[in-house]
Protein backbone atom coordinates (compact mmCIF):
# COMPACT_ATOMS: atom_id res chain seq x y z
CA UNK A 1 0.00 0.00 0.00
CA UNK A 2 1.33 3.48 -0.94
CA UNK A 3 0.26 6.96 0.68
CA UNK A 4 1.23 10.41 -1.31
CA UNK A 5 2.44 13.56 1.12
CA UNK A 6 3.95 16.49 0.56
CA UNK A 7 7.33 17.63 2.27
CA UNK A 8 6.65 21.43 2.90
CA UNK A 9 10.96 21.89 3.01
CA UNK A 10 11.31 20.42 -0.22
CA UNK A 11 8.50 20.61 -1.61
CA UNK A 12 8.76 17.38 -3.44
CA UNK A 13 5.91 15.04 -2.95
CA UNK A 14 6.66 11.67 -0.60
CA UNK A 15 5.33 8.70 -1.71
CA UNK A 16 4.90 5.76 1.12
CA UNK A 17 5.02 2.04 1.15
CA UNK A 18 3.54 0.00 4.02
CA UNK A 19 4.17 -3.64 4.94
CA UNK A 20 4.08 -5.59 7.75
CA UNK A 21 7.20 -7.67 9.64
CA UNK A 22 6.86 -11.34 9.20
CA UNK A 23 4.63 -10.95 5.97
CA UNK A 24 5.92 -11.39 1.84
CA UNK A 25 7.33 -8.70 0.50
CA UNK A 26 6.00 -7.24 -2.97
CA UNK A 27 7.55 -6.86 -5.91
CA UNK A 28 7.18 -3.32 -5.88
CA UNK A 29 9.40 -2.84 -2.81
CA UNK A 30 12.00 -5.41 -3.83
CA UNK A 31 11.95 -2.74 -6.84
CA UNK A 32 12.07 0.65 -5.32
CA UNK A 33 14.21 -0.36 -2.03
CA UNK A 34 17.99 -1.78 -2.01
CA UNK A 35 17.14 -4.45 1.03
CA UNK A 36 20.04 -5.65 3.12
CA UNK A 37 20.14 -9.15 3.71
CA UNK A 38 19.21 -8.73 7.30
CA UNK A 39 16.01 -6.85 6.00
CA UNK A 40 14.56 -10.32 5.01
CA UNK A 41 14.67 -13.71 5.36
CA UNK A 42 13.26 -16.64 2.86
CA UNK A 43 10.20 -18.93 3.55
CA UNK A 44 8.57 -20.92 1.29
CA UNK A 45 6.32 -18.62 0.04
CA UNK A 46 9.40 -16.45 -0.91
CA UNK A 47 11.08 -13.17 0.78
CA UNK A 48 9.51 -12.42 4.26
CA UNK A 49 10.19 -9.11 5.60
CA UNK A 50 12.15 -9.24 8.91
CA UNK A 51 12.29 -5.50 10.29
CA UNK A 52 10.34 -3.15 11.92
CA UNK A 53 11.09 0.53 10.56
CA UNK A 54 11.45 2.74 8.13
CA UNK A 55 14.29 3.01 4.78
CA UNK A 56 13.68 6.72 3.80
CA UNK A 57 14.98 7.48 -0.22
CA UNK A 58 14.71 10.58 -1.80
CA UNK A 59 11.06 10.93 -2.84
CA UNK A 60 9.87 7.47 -1.30
CA UNK A 61 9.65 5.58 2.06
CA UNK A 62 8.97 2.56 3.12
CA UNK A 63 7.44 1.74 6.45
CA UNK A 64 7.65 -1.49 7.68
CA UNK A 65 5.21 -2.46 10.69
CA UNK A 66 5.02 -4.58 13.57
CA UNK A 67 3.15 -7.95 13.13
CA UNK A 68 -0.45 -7.98 13.45
CA UNK A 69 -0.66 -3.77 13.22
CA UNK A 70 -3.25 -4.62 10.41
CA UNK A 71 -5.16 -7.65 8.49
CA UNK A 72 -2.98 -8.79 5.37
CA UNK A 73 -5.96 -8.37 3.45
CA UNK A 74 -6.23 -5.24 4.26
CA UNK A 75 -2.83 -4.16 3.62
CA UNK A 76 -2.61 -5.97 0.22
CA UNK A 77 -5.96 -4.25 -0.72
CA UNK A 78 -5.45 -0.95 0.17
CA UNK A 79 -8.52 -1.41 2.55
CA UNK A 80 -6.77 0.13 5.80
CA UNK A 81 -6.66 3.84 6.69
CA UNK A 82 -2.71 4.25 7.78
CA UNK A 83 -1.64 7.63 7.92
CA UNK A 84 0.68 10.26 9.98
CA UNK A 85 -0.68 9.16 12.89
CA UNK A 86 0.75 5.18 11.99
CA UNK A 87 3.70 6.73 10.72
CA UNK A 88 4.54 9.06 14.24
CA UNK A 89 2.83 6.02 16.61
CA UNK A 90 5.72 3.44 14.70
CA UNK A 91 8.84 6.18 15.22
CA UNK A 92 7.85 7.23 18.69
CA UNK A 93 8.07 3.45 19.81
CA UNK A 94 11.32 2.67 18.03
CA UNK A 95 13.20 6.23 19.17
CA UNK A 96 11.83 5.15 22.86
CA UNK A 97 13.48 1.65 22.71
CA UNK A 98 16.73 3.09 21.85
CA UNK A 99 16.55 6.85 23.74
CA UNK A 100 18.69 5.10 26.47
CA UNK A 101 21.72 4.45 24.16
CA UNK A 102 22.04 6.97 21.79
CA UNK A 103 25.79 6.90 20.94
CA UNK A 104 25.87 3.17 20.37
CA UNK A 105 27.06 2.65 16.63
CA UNK A 106 25.67 0.08 14.54
CA UNK A 107 27.56 -2.64 13.40
CA UNK A 108 25.16 -4.71 11.25
CA UNK A 109 24.52 -6.77 14.26
CA UNK A 110 22.68 -4.54 16.86
CA UNK A 111 18.78 -4.55 17.14
CA UNK A 112 18.89 -1.26 16.19
CA UNK A 113 20.35 0.56 13.32
CA UNK A 114 19.28 4.40 13.01
CA UNK A 115 21.66 6.65 10.64
CA UNK A 116 19.72 10.34 11.28
CA UNK A 117 20.54 11.59 15.01
CA UNK A 118 17.16 11.47 15.95
CA UNK A 119 17.62 10.31 19.35
CA UNK A 120 20.07 13.54 19.24
CA UNK A 121 17.67 15.73 18.26
CA UNK A 122 15.12 14.49 20.64
CA UNK A 123 17.82 15.56 24.07
CA UNK A 124 18.13 18.57 22.60
CA UNK A 125 14.35 19.06 22.63
CA UNK A 126 13.92 17.76 25.78
CA UNK A 127 16.47 20.33 26.82
CA UNK A 128 14.82 23.25 24.99
CA UNK A 129 11.11 21.98 26.80
CA UNK A 130 13.08 21.89 30.07
CA UNK A 131 14.80 25.33 30.01
CA UNK A 132 14.61 27.06 26.45
CA UNK A 133 17.19 27.88 24.38
CA UNK A 134 20.90 28.17 25.88
CA UNK A 135 21.49 31.74 27.42
CA UNK A 136 23.81 31.13 29.81
CA UNK A 137 26.63 33.99 30.07
CA UNK A 138 29.97 32.13 32.58
CA UNK A 139 31.69 35.30 34.24
CA UNK A 140 35.18 35.47 34.64
CA UNK A 141 38.04 38.05 35.45
CA UNK A 142 41.15 38.94 33.23
CA UNK A 143 44.27 40.58 33.64
CA UNK A 144 43.58 43.79 31.79
CA UNK A 145 42.58 47.23 31.63
CA UNK A 146 39.09 47.22 29.46
CA UNK A 147 36.44 46.79 31.48
CA UNK A 148 35.16 46.89 34.92
CA UNK A 149 37.26 46.45 37.59
CA UNK A 150 37.26 43.23 39.63
CA UNK A 151 38.39 44.77 42.99
CA UNK A 152 38.89 41.48 44.34
CA UNK A 153 40.19 40.03 42.09
CA UNK A 154 42.72 42.50 41.48
CA UNK A 155 43.61 42.85 45.28
CA UNK A 156 44.03 38.92 45.58
CA UNK A 157 45.71 37.97 42.34
CA UNK A 158 48.03 41.68 41.79
CA UNK A 159 51.61 42.83 43.18
CA UNK A 160 50.97 46.26 45.29
CA UNK A 161 53.20 48.73 44.20
CA UNK A 162 53.90 52.36 46.11
CA UNK A 163 53.92 55.46 43.46
CA UNK A 164 54.05 58.88 44.99
CA UNK A 165 53.03 57.87 48.22
CA UNK A 166 49.98 56.01 46.67
CA UNK A 167 49.60 52.27 46.63
CA UNK A 168 48.82 50.84 43.63
CA UNK A 169 48.16 47.25 42.53
CA UNK A 170 49.11 46.09 38.73
CA UNK A 171 48.03 44.64 37.14
CA UNK A 172 44.08 45.14 37.27
CA UNK A 173 41.40 42.02 37.12
CA UNK A 174 38.65 43.35 34.98
CA UNK A 175 35.27 41.29 34.45
CA UNK A 176 34.25 39.22 31.41
CA UNK A 177 32.25 37.24 29.89
CA UNK A 178 32.29 34.47 27.15
CA UNK A 179 29.66 34.73 24.35
CA UNK A 180 29.83 31.14 23.80
CA UNK A 181 25.85 30.96 24.87
CA UNK A 182 25.51 32.69 21.03
CA UNK A 183 26.73 29.84 19.17
CA UNK A 184 25.68 26.92 21.34
CA UNK A 185 21.73 29.15 20.93
CA UNK A 186 22.17 28.76 17.15
CA UNK A 187 23.30 25.77 17.18
CA UNK A 188 20.24 24.15 18.58
CA UNK A 189 17.95 26.26 16.69
CA UNK A 190 19.29 24.56 13.39
CA UNK A 191 19.41 21.28 15.12
CA UNK A 192 15.54 21.65 15.97
CA UNK A 193 13.99 23.27 12.92
CA UNK A 194 15.82 21.92 10.62
CA UNK A 195 14.88 18.17 11.71
CA UNK A 196 11.09 19.89 11.67
CA UNK A 197 11.10 20.88 8.87
CA UNK A 198 13.28 17.72 7.14
CA UNK A 199 10.58 14.89 8.93
CA UNK A 200 7.56 16.50 9.41
CA UNK A 201 5.89 12.97 8.42
CA UNK A 202 7.87 11.69 12.03
CA UNK A 203 7.93 14.61 14.23
CA UNK A 204 5.09 16.58 15.59
CA UNK A 205 6.23 19.20 17.58
CA UNK A 206 6.58 22.68 17.00
CA UNK A 207 9.33 25.12 17.60
CA UNK A 208 8.40 29.06 17.26
CA UNK A 209 11.67 29.47 15.23
CA UNK A 210 12.88 29.01 11.85
CA UNK A 211 16.54 28.09 10.23
CA UNK A 212 19.12 30.82 10.31
CA UNK A 213 19.53 32.57 7.23
CA UNK A 214 22.93 31.81 6.67
CA UNK A 215 22.82 28.15 5.78
CA UNK A 216 25.98 27.69 3.88
CA UNK A 217 27.88 27.98 7.38
CA UNK A 218 25.97 25.09 8.43
CA UNK A 219 27.43 23.22 6.02
CA UNK A 220 30.96 23.33 7.31
CA UNK A 221 30.75 20.43 9.68
CA UNK A 222 34.21 19.99 10.73
CA UNK A 223 34.44 23.54 11.99
CA UNK A 224 31.46 23.29 14.01
CA UNK A 225 32.25 20.34 15.36
CA UNK A 226 36.06 21.83 16.29
CA UNK A 227 33.99 24.12 17.81
CA UNK A 228 31.65 22.37 19.59
CA UNK A 229 34.19 20.12 21.23
CA UNK A 230 35.99 23.52 22.09
CA UNK A 231 33.21 24.89 23.98
CA UNK A 232 32.69 21.28 25.97
CA UNK A 233 35.70 22.05 27.78
CA UNK A 234 34.46 25.33 28.41
CA UNK A 235 31.30 24.97 29.92
CA UNK A 236 30.75 23.90 33.71
CA UNK A 237 26.76 22.03 34.47
CA UNK A 238 26.47 18.33 33.78
CA UNK A 239 23.08 19.70 31.95
CA UNK A 240 25.32 21.99 29.53
CA UNK A 241 27.89 19.55 28.30
CA UNK A 242 24.92 16.95 27.84
CA UNK A 243 23.38 19.46 25.65
CA UNK A 244 27.01 19.99 23.70
CA UNK A 245 27.46 16.04 23.60
CA UNK A 246 23.52 16.23 21.85
CA UNK A 247 25.04 18.73 19.58
CA UNK A 248 28.12 17.19 18.69
CA UNK A 249 26.40 13.64 17.80
CA UNK A 250 23.87 15.25 15.93
CA UNK A 251 26.02 17.67 13.52
CA UNK A 252 28.24 14.36 13.17
CA UNK A 253 25.63 12.30 12.12
CA UNK A 254 23.35 14.53 10.07
CA UNK A 255 24.62 14.10 6.81
CA UNK A 256 25.76 10.92 6.51
CA UNK A 257 25.41 9.57 2.62
CA UNK A 258 23.08 7.14 1.79
CA UNK A 259 19.12 6.36 2.50
CA UNK A 260 18.39 7.22 5.86
CA UNK A 261 17.67 4.36 7.90
CA UNK A 262 15.51 3.48 11.16
CA UNK A 263 15.69 -0.43 11.84
CA UNK A 264 14.64 -2.56 14.71
CA UNK A 265 15.82 -6.36 14.24
CA UNK A 266 14.62 -7.93 17.22
CA UNK A 267 10.85 -6.06 17.93
CA UNK A 268 10.08 -8.71 20.19
CA UNK A 269 11.68 -6.90 22.68
CA UNK A 270 9.99 -4.02 22.36
CA UNK A 271 6.70 -6.28 22.39
CA UNK A 272 8.05 -7.28 26.03
CA UNK A 273 8.07 -3.44 26.45
CA UNK A 274 4.93 -2.83 25.27
CA UNK A 275 3.43 -6.23 27.35
CA UNK A 276 4.65 -4.78 30.44
CA UNK A 277 2.97 -1.31 30.24
CA UNK A 278 -0.10 -2.99 29.38
CA UNK A 279 -0.26 -5.34 32.28
CA UNK A 280 0.58 -2.94 34.89
CA UNK A 281 -1.70 -0.81 33.24
CA UNK A 282 -4.55 -2.31 32.77
CA UNK A 283 -4.03 -6.29 34.50
CA UNK A 284 -6.80 -6.32 37.40
CA UNK A 285 -6.35 -10.40 38.32
CA UNK A 286 -6.89 -13.80 37.08
CA UNK A 287 -8.60 -16.99 37.65
CA UNK A 288 -9.57 -20.37 36.76
CA UNK A 289 -11.98 -18.61 34.01
CA UNK A 290 -9.08 -16.21 32.61
CA UNK A 291 -7.93 -12.87 33.16
CA UNK A 292 -10.21 -10.17 33.36
CA UNK A 293 -8.12 -6.28 32.35
CA UNK A 294 -9.66 -3.20 33.01
CA UNK A 295 -8.25 -0.06 31.58
CA UNK A 296 -6.43 2.07 33.86
CA UNK A 297 -7.03 -0.48 36.63
CA UNK A 298 -3.67 -2.15 36.95
CA UNK A 299 -2.16 -2.34 40.65
CA UNK A 300 0.45 -5.04 40.37
CA UNK A 301 4.34 -4.24 39.68
CA UNK A 302 5.66 -6.81 37.53
CA UNK A 303 9.22 -8.40 37.47
CA UNK A 304 10.84 -8.56 34.44
CA UNK A 305 12.73 -11.19 33.59
CA UNK A 306 12.71 -12.85 36.78
CA UNK A 307 15.38 -15.31 37.07
CA UNK A 308 15.43 -18.89 38.98
CA UNK A 309 19.15 -19.86 38.72
CA UNK A 310 18.27 -22.59 41.05
CA UNK A 311 16.27 -25.24 39.21
CA UNK A 312 19.16 -27.45 38.27
CA UNK A 313 21.54 -28.70 40.73
CA UNK A 314 22.91 -31.33 38.38
CA UNK A 315 26.52 -31.35 38.16
CA UNK A 316 26.51 -30.56 34.85
CA UNK A 317 25.70 -26.57 33.40
CA UNK A 318 23.11 -24.93 35.90
CA UNK A 319 19.85 -24.40 33.76
CA UNK A 320 17.85 -21.12 34.42
CA UNK A 321 14.37 -20.10 34.22
CA UNK A 322 14.36 -16.74 32.88
CA UNK A 323 10.54 -15.54 33.04
CA UNK A 324 9.39 -12.19 31.44
CA UNK A 325 6.38 -10.70 33.43
CA UNK A 326 6.74 -12.59 36.79
CA UNK A 327 4.07 -11.62 39.68
CA UNK A 328 4.01 -13.23 43.52
CA UNK A 329 2.22 -12.97 46.98
CA UNK A 330 1.39 -15.39 50.00
CA UNK A 331 -1.54 -16.72 47.72
CA UNK A 332 -0.53 -16.20 43.69
CA UNK A 333 1.76 -16.46 41.48
CA UNK A 334 1.42 -15.42 37.74
CA UNK A 335 4.08 -16.38 35.22
CA UNK A 336 3.47 -14.51 31.71
CA UNK A 337 5.41 -14.90 28.58
CA UNK A 338 5.05 -12.27 25.76
CA UNK A 339 5.44 -13.64 22.31
CA UNK A 340 5.79 -12.08 19.49
CA UNK A 341 4.54 -14.23 17.22
CA UNK A 342 3.04 -14.38 13.55
CA UNK A 343 0.81 -17.70 14.92
CA UNK A 344 1.43 -20.00 17.02
CA UNK A 345 0.70 -23.81 16.98
CA UNK A 346 1.18 -26.58 18.85
CA UNK A 347 2.22 -26.37 22.79
CA UNK A 348 4.66 -24.11 24.29
CA UNK A 349 6.88 -26.71 25.85
CA UNK A 350 8.98 -24.16 27.26
CA UNK A 351 5.89 -21.57 29.31
CA UNK A 352 4.44 -25.50 30.42
CA UNK A 353 7.86 -26.30 31.92
CA UNK A 354 8.20 -23.62 33.71
CA UNK A 355 4.59 -23.68 35.25
CA UNK A 356 5.06 -27.13 35.97
CA UNK A 357 8.80 -26.70 38.01
CA UNK A 358 7.51 -23.52 39.61
CA UNK A 359 4.08 -24.31 40.41
CA UNK A 360 4.95 -25.09 44.32
CA UNK A 361 5.99 -21.84 44.87
CA UNK A 362 2.35 -20.19 45.16
CA UNK A 363 -0.95 -21.85 46.51
CA UNK A 364 -2.09 -20.90 42.93
CA UNK A 365 -0.26 -20.79 39.60
CA UNK A 366 -1.39 -18.95 36.59
CA UNK A 367 0.38 -19.06 33.21
CA UNK A 368 -0.24 -16.89 30.53
CA UNK A 369 1.43 -16.07 26.66
CA UNK A 370 0.47 -12.77 25.51
CA UNK A 371 0.58 -12.18 22.31
CA UNK A 372 -0.47 -9.61 19.21
CA UNK A 373 -3.67 -8.63 17.28
CA UNK A 374 -4.91 -6.60 14.44
CA UNK A 375 -8.46 -7.63 16.13
CA UNK A 376 -9.90 -6.57 19.51
CA UNK A 377 -8.28 -8.04 22.39
CA UNK A 378 -9.23 -11.73 22.79
CA UNK A 379 -8.70 -14.86 24.95
CA UNK A 380 -8.71 -18.68 24.69
CA UNK A 381 -6.90 -21.54 25.94
CA UNK A 382 -3.39 -22.78 24.88
CA UNK A 383 -3.41 -25.94 27.15
CA UNK A 384 -5.83 -27.70 29.66
CA UNK A 385 -3.96 -30.60 31.62
CA UNK A 386 -6.04 -33.43 31.51
CA UNK A 387 -7.33 -34.52 34.84
CA UNK A 388 -5.87 -37.74 34.08
CA UNK A 389 -2.53 -36.45 34.14
CA UNK A 390 -3.10 -33.69 36.77
CA UNK A 391 -0.88 -34.37 40.03
CA UNK A 392 -2.44 -34.50 43.88
CA UNK A 393 -1.96 -31.57 46.29
CA UNK A 394 -1.12 -31.92 50.39
CA UNK A 395 -4.85 -32.15 50.69
CA UNK A 396 -5.09 -35.21 48.08
CA UNK A 397 -7.02 -32.82 45.50
CA UNK A 398 -5.77 -32.33 41.61
CA UNK A 399 -4.04 -29.78 40.50
CA UNK A 400 -5.20 -28.31 37.44
CA UNK A 401 -2.89 -26.79 34.93
CA UNK A 402 -4.37 -24.46 32.61
CA UNK A 403 -2.13 -21.73 29.97
CA UNK A 404 -4.13 -19.41 28.29
CA UNK A 405 -3.44 -16.99 25.24
CA UNK A 406 -4.27 -13.35 25.39
CA UNK A 407 -4.50 -11.47 22.38
CA UNK A 408 -3.89 -7.37 22.80
CA UNK A 409 -4.94 -4.99 19.73
CA UNK A 410 -0.94 -4.25 19.11
CA UNK A 411 -1.84 -0.67 17.75
CA UNK A 412 -3.81 0.43 21.12
CA UNK A 413 -0.95 -1.15 23.00
CA UNK A 414 1.72 0.62 21.07
CA UNK A 415 -0.62 3.54 21.84
CA UNK A 416 -0.90 3.35 25.50
CA UNK A 417 3.05 2.63 25.58
CA UNK A 418 3.45 5.97 23.76
CA UNK A 419 0.77 7.57 25.84
CA UNK A 420 2.85 7.10 29.64
CA UNK A 421 5.83 7.68 27.39
CA UNK A 422 6.05 10.58 25.74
Amino acid sequence: MSLLKVNKMTQTKTKFFFQMDGTLLSEEVKEKFSLEDRDWRSSKEGRVSNFVGFIIKRNKILVSLPKHYCSEYDLKNHNNKLNDKDIRLLFKILLKSNIEDQFTNFNGQEEYASSYPFTAFYQILDYYKRYGLYNEVENYTKAGYDGKIAWKDTIRKSSPLISNGNLLYVPFYVKKSKENHTFLTECMIYALAYTIQMFPFFIDEKVPFSLPRNLEFWKKTDYILNRLRKLKQEVFKDIHKKLVDNLIHFFDNKDKKGDIIIKHYKFENIWEDLVQEYLESNFNTITNNGPQFETGAGRLKFVVQKSFNDVDCSSNQGYEFRLDHYYSDDQKQYIFDSKYYQSITGINYKQLSYHMVLQNNGLETYSMLILPTEKEDYLRKHFDLSPLYQLLDSDGNKQSLVIWEYYVNIKKAMMDFAKYHF
